[in-house]
Formats: C-alpha cells, structure tokens, sequence
C-alpha cells in the first residue's frame, strides 16, 4: 500500500512537471523545483482537508501559491 500510494504522489509531480514544462516562461533549471513546490502545496491541502480544513481555508492556500508563481516562473 505504502508503495502505491507513493507511486501515485510521483504521478501527481510528473502531471505537474508535464504541465508546466508546456509553460513558455517556465525556466527549463527551475521546473523541478516549482513542480516540486506546486505538489507539495497540492499534497498538503490534501492533508489539511482530510484534517477538517475548509474551503475559505484552501482557497487561501491557493491565493499563496498562485501569489508566488510570477516570482517562480516569471
């Protein structure tokens, strides 16, 4: 079980990678690190929900990490 659910969390940073290498500002040395980021965010909120987090709560989370993508893909 751990190893599936593992291999699903690399498929969420490989979906996110794919995703922004598409990105035309995207800088090819940083595209790992902001994947990275964005999937940590992605798995985090996934955390934070099943915690009893809620939607206001999440969408804030959000405006962060959207605030944040000029700086890392700009």
């Amino acid at each position: 079980m751990r190893e599936f659910l593992a291999d699903l969390r690399r498929g969420q940073f490989e979906a996110i990678r794919e995703r922004l290498a598409a990105e035309p500002t995207m800088a090819a040395g940083d595209l790992d690190a902001v994947a990275r980021f964005y999937t940590t965010v992605l798995q985090g909120m996934s955390i934070q929900a099943r915690d009893g987090a809620g939607r206001a709560e999440l969408e804030a989370v959000i405006a962060c990490a959207m605030a944040a993508w000029e700086t890392l893909v700009g």
